[in-house]
């Protein structure tokens, strides 16, 4: 049995990396089984109890120790109910190697079982613990480090998917990996692509709303655009701390007609967004190695990014997209203007190397050491 701990809610859908990641192991994954202790988003869900989904036509455990809290109503960081949870319910968790994806959580599990663990590292250290992070650990950067060597030192395997990191993780570990992530590339495909002849430019931003992410930025690259003639709208798909403040925004600028804030959307109407877009553009202070953006390229949706958003270098300037140095509006804008010069087939192209039936089978290796 392989136990996933972590941030996810499997019965109602959570938006994010991490619980994309997760989904598409467990399909790629045949012969494993799967229980994810994860956070559940319904009120009167009974905590502790484990139930057998069918996901992805096999049957998935799901043992929800924690609740998400009301958008803006929690008092305390989301890893603090889920350590809460490990610790409370650590008899209803089953045995079996565990698999986690923050330092943090792999802490509260080594000390709660003895079981062997498998952590995924998305992040730098830097990112986590620097001025535009989300996190907590940006508050306690030293903290970070006494937990995040404890954690590593004691992990059976150690994957690191923020290559950058890489070269440091490998001094605290001697059973570390370098991987990356991947995209489902059965959802995600240009086979039905449709090339935009309209005046109107669609465009696309997708992640959580939190500081992390920048989707501030939306509104002065959205007046750039303005400001230059072009007609379009942006379709903003994601959750976070910042809607509340994003709408005040909207209405604020009298910006309704040019963006809409969508909320979650699921991976397959994800696809269908993508395929009659006209780009995805990125903002992010920081990224892993995202997923996202695999996703719109494996769809044919070229997109823009700043250094920052892919780490990876996937992204080449006028062949799957632009890369802008930086976070300037007007030069987002003139890539957005001029998304529509690349070739669609050059975006799926240029991530045939990560779909999941050449990734996964090398992770699934490691787990299972």
């Amino acid at each position: 049995m392989n136990v996933c701990i972590e941030q996810i809610d499997l019965e109602n859908g959570t938006i994010g990396g991490i619980s994309s990641f997760m989904e598409t192991l467990i399909s790629y994954s045949p012969t494993m089984q799967f229980t994810i202790v994860g956070m559940t988003k319904d009120r009167f869900r009974r905590l502790g109890e484990i139930r057998q989904l069918d996901f992805e036509q096999k049957k998935v455990n799901f043992l929800p120790i924690g609740r998400f809290p009301k958008a803006g109503k929690g008092r305390f960081p989301i890893f603090i109910r889920l350590a809460f949870g490990v610790i409370r319910y650590r008899s209803s968790i089953p045995a079996g190697t565990r698999i986690v994806h923050h330092v943090e959580t792999g802490f509260f599990s080594m000390i709660s079982s003895r079981e062997e663990l498998t952590i995924f590292l998305h992040n730098s250290r830097a990112s986590l613990t620097g001025q535009f992070s989300d996190s907590f650990w940006k508050y306690f950067p030293k903290t970070y480090g006494c937990v995040e060597k404890f954690v590593l030192r004691r992990a059976n395997s150690v994957v690191v998917l923020a290559g950058v990191d890489f070269p440091r993780i490998a001094k605290l570990s001697r059973k570390v990996y370098l991987s990356s992530t991947w995209f489902e590339s059965k959802i995600f495909n240009s086979d039905n692509r449709r090339v935009s002849s309209s005046d109107k430019f669609q465009y696309v931003w997708v992640g959580r709303l939190e500081s992390q992410k920048n989707p501030m930025a939306i509104f002065p690259i959205a007046q750039a655009l303005l400001e230059s003639g072009v007609s379009f709208r942006i379709d903003v798909f994601g959750s976070g701390s910042l809607e509340s403040r994003m709408s005040q925004e909207i209405a604020k600028l009298n910006m309704s007609e040019f963006i809409k804030l969508n909320g979650f959307l699921g991976k397959k109407d994800l696809a269908h967004v993508f395929m009659s877009s006209d780009a995805l553009f990125m903002t992010s202070h920081y990224e892993g190695s995202s997923i996202v953006l695999k996703e719109a390229l494996g769809a044919g949706l070229p997109v823009i990014v700043n250094p920052e958003s892919d780490p990876d270098g996937i992204v080449h300037s006028k062949s799957n997209g632009f890369v802008v140095e930086s976070l300037l509006p007007k030069s987002y804008a003139q890539a957005l203007r001029n998304c529509r010069d690349i070739n669609f087939k050059n975006c799926s192209k240029s991530v045939s190397r990560f779909k999941p039936e050449i990734v996964i089978p090398r992770i699934i290796e490691i787990i299972q050491q």
